[in-house]
């Protein structure tokens, strides 16, 4: 027989450690954090069609919903991403042929000088281009 317990405070309380021995039960101690590990890893479908949690962290958005949460929480203090884009067509020109031939693109820079922007302007054309890829953006989000 196996007996499963999860609230480990409440196993130390009735001191199955060795009651379990006693009575012959196989005891596996599991935490909440390695069951959560596990559902999330392992049994994703579980999870969401059945027990109804969502595993989602809300980072990974469609891009409409990225821009307007950027541009609500810059408070009027960073330029809106949803202006018009100027003056950077050699970069978006490069950006489009490295697209085109690599899975990967890491734009870097220092802050303020335009990597979202371009980047999303870079994935507006790269889209137009090749209607049948959908996009989205990982975003950082505090817990």
């Amino acid at each position: 027989m196996y007996v499963l317990i999860v609230d480990l405070k409440f196993l130390k309380r009735l001191r199955y450690k060795s009651m379990h021995r006693k009575k012959k039960v196989n005891l596996e101690l599991i935490g909440i954090d390695t069951i959560a590990l596990d559902i999330m890893s392992k049994y994703y479908s579980l999870a969401r069609d059945f027990l109804e949690i969502s595993l989602d962290t809300g980072q990974i958005l469609p891009f409409d919903v990225f821009i307007s949460e950027y541009n609500n929480k810059a408070n009027q203090l960073s330029t809106p991403l949803d202006n018009l884009f100027f003056h950077r067509k050699l970069e978006l020109d490069s950006i489009q042929t490295i697209l085109n031939s690599k899975n990967l693109l890491i734009l870097s820079g220092a802050a303020g000088v335009g990597k979202t922007k371009i980047g999303i302007e870079a994935i507006n054309v790269f889209k137009n281009e090749n209607p049948s890829y959908i996009s989205y953006v990982i975003a950082k989000k505090r817990c």
